[in-house]
């Protein structure tokens, strides 16, 4: 390219060296089309020899890749292809995602799970965390294998789980246990500790008292002294007779200790109506002392037990 070539066209040539320049900023050039979009547009194949220097990035503008023939190579969305195994010498920072489906093992932190262990949990930088037993193969298959509850027999075996028999009923002995909380159904057996047994229905009433346990705790109860009658009344060993509620006895009674009577005065037994004939009265101001009786259902109708009139 002389200089007549270059004159008017922007570009100048350095002499006596070999150096063509485009002096005119402005400028672009274009191979390959006669509209270039950047200081150097090239439409086709571009064959470098030597080393390349970019001051700046490197912009891929269609679907073509950018790399060497048959090494890595960089797509025109940021897919870096590499061909040959990534050295393991070579160091950086950042983020690696998607799937290795060669890659041997993670990094442990400090050793790998014992054998038969397995890791609770592997952290962000691959260290396992935590491992357990689980066992071997063998009892993991021995113990998947089990279709009953695992070593429960309805024999009496000691340290052994107890099975129920086909009846629902343990048939392992005697078996020792603190029983605490409510039973619900039947309980049989022997208690020797039991504090007491659950009426059914319920406890006898105030003043009765039980004749008889059932074998099932059931209480047959005696009728209560206050419900014979209003006109009896029981404190310790005295029996009283209340005559506004007299009670007929229909056949001998023998009491084994003193009876005692309603203690009245002549104005006092005048002013009763008996509401039966025998009411019993002692008179206390009677000459002699006497003991009356009602002899009908009118006020003052009383005559001295031993006949007569009492006043």
């Amino acid at each position: 390219m002389d200089s007549q070539t270059l004159a008017g066209s922007g570009w100048t040539r350095d002499l006596p060296n070999t150096e063509v320049q485009l002096s005119n900023v402005g400028d672009e050039v274009g191979i390959g089309t006669a509209s270039p979009l950047a200081k150097l547009h090239v439409v086709g194949d571009m064959s470098v020899t030597l080393p390349a220097t970019f001051g700046s990035s490197v912009t891929v503008r269609n679907a073509a890749a950018f790399g060497t023939t048959g090494q890595a190579a960089f797509s025109n969305t940021g897919v870096l292809t590499l061909t040959t195994p990534l050295a393991t010498g070579q160091g950086g920072t950042g983020n690696a995602t998607g799937n290795a489906p060669t890659a041997s093992a993670l990094l442990a932190n400090g050793g790998n799970c014992a054998s038969g262990s397995a890791p609770e949990g592997v952290d962000a930088s691959g260290a396992s965390e935590n491992c357990v037993d689980v066992g071997t193969q063998a009892e993991l298959d021995a113990h998947a294998a089990l279709t009953s509850p695992h070593s429960a027999t309805s024999a009496n075996t000691a340290s052994r789980i107890v099975l129920r028999d086909a009846t629902n009923n343990f048939a392992a002995g005697t078996i020792t246990a603190n029983l605490t909380g409510n039973v619900t159904g039947a309980l049989s057996g022997n208690a020797t500790t039991a504090t007491g047994l659950a009426a059914d229905p319920s406890a006898c009433a105030a003043g009765g008292f039980v004749t008889d346990i059932a074998a099932n705790g059931t209480l047959t109860c005696g009728t209560p002294v206050t419900t014979a009658g209003t006109g009896l009344s029981l404190s310790g060993q005295t029996l009283s007779i209340n005559a506004s509620n007299a009670n007929t006895w229909n056949a001998a009674q023998t009491f084994g200790a003193a009876i005692k009577l309603f203690s009245r005065n002549i104005g006092q037994l005048l002013a009763i109506t008996p509401l039966v004939v025998g009411e019993v009265y002692y008179c206390n101001d009677c000459a002699p002392l006497k003991v009356v009786v009602s002899t009908g259902t009118s006020i003052g109708n009383f005559a001295s037990i031993d006949g007569g009139n009492f006043q």
